[in-house]
């Protein structure tokens, strides 16, 4: 499951597995389908794997939104995968935004360009999260 347009297209180029993408709508420079909040159609599937990314993550881990309309459709995949992927670029971390979307506790893994660690103040905010770092 995503709501990312590149992901969504980059996953059927490339794998055998079918990839859901939430109805909704797509703004302008945008690659994400954004849903309306009462649209619940999410609620009849349990994901394998859930891709989702984030604007900001903060020193504690905490994974963060600008855009409070893509936080309750992230939250509701987040309950219902079997595995969670954070896809983010180093300059994700430090960064700042107001709309807690999750933590890194529920992320299984994280795909990054950089080390991650030393942007966390607890050093234990990757224990259980495989790090990939691809070349």
């Amino acid at each position: 499951a995503t709501a990312n347009l590149s992901v969504a297209y980059s996953c059927s180029m490339e794998t055998d597995a079918t990839i859901y993408l939430y109805g909704g709508y797509v703004r302008k420079k945008e690659p994400s389908v954004l849903t309306t909040a009462n649209d619940a159609s999410h609620h009849r599937f349990k994901f394998d794997v859930a891709f989702i990314g984030g604007s900001a993550i903060d020193e504690q881990g905490t994974i963060l939104e600008f855009d409070p309309m893509e936080i309750e459709l992230v939250k509701d995949v987040i309950t219902h995968s079997r595995k969670v992927v954070l896809v983010a670029r180093d300059e994700t971390f430090g960064r700042k935004a107001p709309h807690i979307v999750t933590s890194m506790e529920h992320v299984d893994v994280l795909v990054t360009n950089e080390d991650p660690s030393s942007h966390f103040t607890n050093a234990n905010v990757l224990d259980g999260v495989r790090v990939i770092i691809p070349e």
